[in-house]
């Protein structure tokens, strides 16, 4: 029988008022389970792959859900303008999602509840954005804006600086040396930020690094010293010596939207948009793809989203962290002693499960999927 413990909000939100909350499942060893925010067309997943045959499609590992279109009337926006979800960053230790689309917005929403905290609607083409000190938002402006823009996350679309970057499209906070690095076309620009504190921030370009390639897409922290530019292929970049080392399994990439390096595992998840056959630039994919050797030159485990137009990756639990502070899925023996209730995966309720299926069965505060 199968026991993978999934988080009972996610799955059966269909048959609850009660928030659909995703509860990370943990190892047998206590340590958590890879969990990946997903995020495309009005979508941001949390998807646990584990739960995922390798090359099957994500629904058996989905565990929490937003759609963007349920917080619109709240931007004055209407449904048609929540598409292209471009970015879903974990910020406040993975409490909240900061979330752009190229539809023109930004945003930043409570993981538990789904409450909207904050909006903007002013950046044209919002393909990333990053949390600065003092509560200020970074949000990297693409085509049509080119720039990077400031807000407070406590003021709703109030538009506070700018500073020209073209096809702005990833930043990246660096806490240690309280700088601001920045991609667009083949630009990575470093920012100091000025008055943090106060009601008029400014960001200042202390530099200009040339990348290797034009066409840069996605900027990630990798540690303390290095970074990961990716888009046409992907790079580390070296923060103190400013030089940059091929990862080579990207070689030959012309649409690498997402790339998210583990260097004490040595492995990536990441979103590749490029058509290899023609060559040729694409702005989505259906498949969200891993590598246990990012210098090697294969894959050795996807999983597929046939009917979304995927953009980015992004860890909220890397496999084998330590799930200290993390809320799990409760195991308490008593739950044993309580009448047990049956759903579908789609969550329905089932009054008779039948033999040779798979449900979600929820026993008082444990929830299993389970092979009958």
């Amino acid at each position: 029988m199968l026991s993978a413990l999934l988080a009972a909000g996610a799955l059966v939100a269909s048959a609850s008022d009660a928030p659909n909350r995703a509860k990370p499942i943990t190892n047998p060893d206590g340590t958590q389970a890879t969990t990946l925010f997903v995020c495309g067309d009005t979508y941001v997943y949390a998807v646990q792959p584990d739960q995922i045959p390798n090359g099957e499609h994500m629904n058996n590992g989905i565990i929490w859900t937003f759609d963007a279109r349920d917080v619109c009337f709240q931007m004055g926006l209407m449904q048609s303008n929540m598409d292209h979800v471009d970015d879903c960053k974990p910020i406040d230790n993975n409490e909240r999602i900061l979330i752009t689309s190229s539809a023109h917005w930004a945003m930043i929403v409570d993981y538990a509840t789904k409450k909207l905290e904050f909006w903007t609607k002013k950046c044209t083409n919002a393909h990333s954005a990053e949390m600065l000190p003092g509560n200020k938002i970074v949000v990297a402006c693409a085509e049509g804006t080119d720039q990077l823009q400031l807000y407070d996350r406590t003021r709703n679309d109030e538009l506070l600086h700018t500073v020209s970057l073209p096809a702005a499209h990833g930043c990246v906070w660096d806490d240690q040396r309280q700088r601001l690095y920045a991609i667009g076309k083949k630009k990575l620009g470093i920012y100091r930020l000025e008055g943090a504190e106060t009601d008029t921030p400014q960001l200042v370009e202390e530099a200009a690094i040339t990348t290797p390639k034009t066409g840069t897409h996605d900027l990630t922290r990798v540690d303390d010293h290095t970074l990961c530019v990716s888009g046409r292929n992907s790079y580390f970049f070296d923060l103190d010596t400013h030089t940059f080392t091929e990862l080579t399994q990207f070689n030959g990439r012309t649409a690498i939207k997402s790339v998210n390096y583990n260097i004490k595992t040595n492995e990536a998840w990441y979103t590749d948009a490029s058509n290899d056959e023609e060559d040729i630039y694409s702005w989505a994919t259906q498949v969200v793809r891993h590598t246990s050797d990012p210098m090697g030159t294969t894959d050795d485990y996807t999983f597929t989203a046939p009917y979304y137009n995927l953009y980015k990756v992004r860890p909220l639990y890397w496999g084998g962290e330590e799930a200290a502070g993390v809320e799990a899925v409760s195991t308490d023996n008593t739950d044993a002693e309580l009448p047990a209730e049956y759903f579908n995966l789609q969550g329905i309720p089932v009054a008779n499960p039948e033999a040779g299926n798979v449900y979600i069965r929820r026993q008082g505060s444990t929830t299993d999927k389970v092979l009958l």
